[in-house]
């Protein structure tokens, strides 16, 4: 519930960074996939994206790991890409991003760090093979930024890699505070300091938002350095994860 909620939260906020936004027309997609869905029962759903008027929903259910939910219709419209490890399936689990200016979507495999990219209209076309398939190299979590991906994972060196569209690993990133510093097991620091991000397109922002300690970041992203411009605490929770670690 927790992620949820930071999820909403960072959301809400990243979509007022683009200021005004022309309201479009929403395109209509021909309806041609071929696993209709009856239900709308889910698993256990790890995150939702948004695109046009459709609920995106990350969820193995019934050998399948994306759900899409067509808000006009309140229904399920359809289940897509498969699990497995043949072509056009994927390992479970994934993340789920998508690009409402590029109508695509990067699904990241977190087993093996490959990030693929899909044109949303393919996806409603039933067409599973991905635009690109990029590996972003030990990736647990990973987003799409003006230059390439900003990844999070079990790095020595740094909270974020950035790499370009290509794969390649241009630069690392480190926001941890300084007391995660101290710690030498880094799966144990990832654990700790790992959160959700999210990224404005329009207005270059970086927004994290800490799991465990209740920290917000916001970033400005100008080539392949952040710049913080805010931070502040949720619900009061300021230091617990300090404490707990040093056991203060």
């Amino acid at each position: 519930m927790r992620k949820i909620l930071y999820f909403i939260c960072c959301l809400l906020i990243l979509s007022a960074c683009t200021g005004k936004k022309t309201i479009e027309t929403v395109p209509e997609y021909p309806i041609s996939i071929k696993k209709k869905v009856t239900n709308i029962f889910l698993g256990r759903p790890s995150e939702i994206a948004y695109m046009d008027s459709f609920l995106l929903i990350s969820d193995n259910m019934n050998e399948t790991l994306l759900d899409i939910y067509d808000l006009k219709g309140d229904s399920m419209f359809s289940r897509v890409l498969n699990v497995g490890q043949g072509p056009d399936e994927l390992l479970s689990p994934i993340t789920v991003e998508v690009s409402e200016e590029e109508r695509e979507l990067y699904i990241l495999q977190r087993q093996n760090s490959q990030m693929n990219t899909y044109s949303f209209y393919d996806l409603m076309q039933g067409t599973f093979h991905p635009q690109k398939s990029v590996n972003l190299q030990d990736a647990d979590r990973a987003i799409a930024v003006c230059n390439g991906f900003l990844a999070s994972g079990f790095y020595e060196d740094g909270t974020f890699h950035l790499f370009d569209t290509s794969g390649k690993n241009l630069a690392s990133i480190d926001i941890y505070p300084s007391y995660m510093q101290e710690l030498k097991d880094i799966y144990e620091k990832y654990k700790l300091g790992q959160g959700y991000f999210a990224y404005n397109q329009n207005s270059h922002v970086l927004v994290f938002a800490s799991y465990f300690t209740g920290d917000v970041f916001f970033y400005s992203m100008e080539g392949n350095q952040l710049f913080q411009q805010k931070h502040f605490f949720f619900w009061g929770r300021k230091n617990r994860t300090e404490n707990r670690i040093f056991k203060k």
